[in-house]
């Protein structure tokens, strides 16, 4: 079976979680925060290491309530 982005099955679970952030999420910060479980799944699939997935989590861009624009 394929894995990452060329895994039907993920791309279909990626976009089911897309779907439900953009219908539940009140701005971009918690529609990021919506995906960010599924993202970390599919780089996971792709071979990035729990290190690698942990430094990319954590380098997050800030939210609104963090530094408003």
């Amino acid at each position: 079976m394929a894995l990452g982005p060329a895994d039907p099955h993920l791309r279909q679970e990626y976009a089911a979680v897309k779907a439900r952030a953009t219908a539940s999420a009140a701005n971009i910060d918690d529609y990021g925060r919506a995906k960010n479980a599924m993202v970390q799944r599919i780089l996971a699939a792709g071979g990035v290491t729990d290190a690698e997935r942990a430094s990319i989590n954590a380098n997050q861009v800030p939210s609104r309530d963090e530094f408003p624009r």
